[in-house]
């Protein structure tokens, strides 16, 4: 049996429980070369696994006190009954969450996040399978600083956006591309496809950004003052579809929260699948619009017609905003080479893509 002890410092008097063993994973995985999700931990728990002051505790809701003494103890049994799960190499856990390995040296590593993948836990995730969860499984990978594998994302990605992330390795990789990032020393490229053309084909938009108060969600908005964080995106056009929808490049000069979903919202071309900023506007609008084209008498172009049967059919299995991270580029800031890390679209915009982006197109 592996037994894990825990005490409770001034810091966490009041966390659940479960919060507090999941924040101090690193302590509890020291045993035995584990590390555990949310849920593990919950259902370490539930289990019977875990006490406080030698008391079980059978809910994940108890607040700890300060000086509590949590002990973790588990069997070879647990085990079988996947409470806990063994840390597997890198590329056999990318590949279990589809997430691309881009690139990696001894300071970071780029990948390719999928969609439908959250960064972090927050709020109203606390059963969601995250990115930090994930990383936490691989067994070759190495924070080389005392913080939690949190610290190491280097910017977070919204969960239904797609494409290049940097994870830090070491605190001082992170705290210099954080630098440079603030810098504005790294280039962020993005691909979106919104409603409508944006005209016109090039612009710069800014407002300062603040939280929306009224929304039920977390949803922002730009403001009149500066009660918000200034936020600048650049985009520039890259192809249309009959002027129904369009192929867009965004590149951030800052990075605040949604802040492309929200600018390109608020110049009137809302990205495509996203259920907090298209307002009114749905992908059923987009369809008909397109379906008015193809109806036109004087659509007698072959291949104008299976364009749009085409762009038809994709719009029909998008399940997200159709927002991707698609380069970043920067000076490496320990061994000075310039990086350029791309990620190619997923599938659910590739085909979109071939409609509307010339191949001869290029991020940098």
């Amino acid at each position: 049996m592996s037994v894990c002890r825990l005490c409770v410092d001034d810091d966490s008097v009041g966390e659940r429980i479960d919060t507090f063993i999941f924040h101090n994973i690193e302590a509890l995985s020291a045993y035995d070369n584990v590390l555990y999700s949310r849920n593990s931990v919950q259902n370490l728990i539930a289990y019977g696994c875990v006490s406080c002051n030698e008391s079980v505790i059978l809910k994940s809701s108890y607040r700890v006190r300060k000086n509590d003494v949590i002990q973790i103890s588990f069997t070879a049994k647990d085990y079988a009954a996947n409470i806990v799960t063994a840390k597997k190499s890198i590329n056999d856990v990318f590949a279990e969450y589809d997430i691309r390995l881009l690139y990696e040296d001894e300071h970071f590593l780029a990948i390719d996040k999928p969609a439908n993948l959250v960064v972090h836990h927050g709020a109203g995730t606390s059963k969601l399978i995250t990115l930090t969860d994930i990383l936490s499984h691989v067994a070759d990978l190495q924070l080389s600083f005392n913080e939690s594998f949190r610290a190491g994302i280097v910017h977070r990605l919204d969960k239904d956006t797609s494409g290049v992330m940097l994870i830090a390795k070491t605190e001082v990789f992170h705290n210099k591309i954080s630098d440079k990032i603030q810098n504005k020393e790294v280039r962020r490229k993005y691909i979106c496809f919104v409603h409508g053309m944006p005209i016109p084909p090039v612009m710069k938009l800014t407002s300062y950004i603040a939280k929306d108060r009224c929304a039920s969600s977390v949803k922002m908005k730009s403001t009149d003052d500066e009660s918000g964080k200034y936020a600048v995106t650049n985009y520039r056009l890259l192809g249309s579809i009959f002027d129904v929808l369009s192929a867009i490049e965004c590149e951030l000069e800052t990075g605040r929260t949604h802040q492309i979903r929200v600018h390109m919202s608020e110049h009137g071309h809302p990205i495509i699948g996203d259920l907090i900023y298209s307002k009114e506007r749905c992908i059923k609008h987009l369809i008909m619009k397109l379906q008015k084209c193809a109806n036109k008498s004087d659509m007698s172009d072959m291949n104008a017609t299976e364009i749009i049967d085409e762009t038809i059919n994709e719009l029909t299995r998008v399940r997200r905003q159709l927002l991707h991270s698609k380069a970043i580029s920067f000076v490496h800031p320990i061994t000075h080479q310039h990086l350029i890390i791309k990620a190619q679209l997923r599938d659910d915009m590739l085909k979109l893509a071939t409609c509307t982006i010339s191949p001869s197109y290029s991020e940098f």
